[in-house]
């Protein structure tokens, strides 16, 4: 049975146009809705490895996240970082691969509904699964936005991290850019699409390791689609650097170039937008709902 946890009555509208939002829990996980239309499906599963997000849609219901990739470890929408050393040991505990780290919810998430917005909150631990020894612990926020037009869906994904002991997040990849962080794999039907940042760099090559406040993937294929990953202003390193794969992938990372040192008790704070659009890729469009994503979480 559908339980309909929140809803805000408004006038109705299509999908993404000041329409009614709503949160709901289902057999398949929370979804958030708007004009009645579910722009994503949000996943914490009790035992790990990691929240997701998936499937991720468009205003008409076309979806731009799969968590049915060849690579068993990409969760449609999703954070997490790579190596985690604690510095007291030098061991390492992997989070990208679904193994010995896993990212479990120990609270919530909670549904909230207000003017203009439906989010979920909740509390997670980065646990080393052997031992149940806690490094990192967690307050996540997933908020649906009203993207101001019947075209797209604009959500933000926050993250206040506490480290339970000294930490070194780690950089080492097995590419020239670590890709650890904010990840998305789109399905088969977009892979080799385009690849465009901010600074209007055009595929891998002008767009991978590049600083840039946002990140688009597109494809041209029927049914055209766009999804843009934001990076916050306030974010540390911003503007963060880029990896993408022609297998739909993209990536922004605070830890692309370098390692981060997180004391015990050391405090991180990330925010980052996703602008899921219906039709081809259209720069002053992107460039608009990245202004008004600011507007609507503030640019601090």
């Amino acid at each position: 049975m559908r339980h309909v946890l929140l809803l805000l009555a408004a006038l109705a509208g299509p999908c993404g146009w000041a329409a009614d939002f709503a949160v709901q829990h289902t057999a398949a996980g929370w979804e958030l809705s708007t004009g009645g239309c579910v722009a994503l499906t949000y996943h914490a599963p009790p035992d790990g490895p990691k929240p997701f997000i998936d499937p991720l849609r468009t205003p008409a219901g076309h979806a731009v996240t799969t968590n049915r990739s060849g690579q068993a470890h990409h969760h449609g929408l999703w954070f997490t970082w790579g190596g985690v050393q604690l510095v007291e040991t030098g061991e390492t505990v992997d989070f990208w691969q679904d193994g010995e780290g896993v990212v479990v919810p120990v609270s919530g998430p909670r549904a909230e509904v207000g003017e203009g917005s439906a989010r979920l909150t909740g509390e997670n631990e980065w646990r080393r699964r052997s031992d149940g020894l806690v490094l990192l612990r967690e307050t996540r926020e997933v908020a649906l936005h009203d993207s101001g037009t019947p075209r797209a869906h604009l959500l933000t994904l926050t993250l206040d991290q506490r480290a339970a002991r000294a930490l070194v997040l780690s950089s080492a990849s097995n590419e020239r850019v670590a890709y650890y962080g904010l990840a998305l794999q789109t399905p088969p039907d977009m892979y080799y699409g385009l690849v465009t940042n901010r600074r209007r760099g055009v595929g891998r090559a002008e767009v991978e390791g590049v600083g840039a406040a946002w990140c688009a993937y597109a494809t041209d294929v029927e049914p055209a689609r766009t999804v843009v990953l934001f990076d916050h202003p306030a974010n540390p390193r911003h503007p963060n650097s880029w990896f993408t794969l022609d297998s739909g992938f993209l990536s922004t990372s605070l830890v692309a170039r370098s390692d981060c040192f997180l004391p015990a008790g050391g405090a991180l704070r990330l925010r980052y937008g996703v602008l899921v659009a219906d039709g081809d890729f259209d720069r002053p469009f992107v460039s608009r709902l990245y202004d008004r994503w600011l507007s609507a979480v503030g640019a601090r």
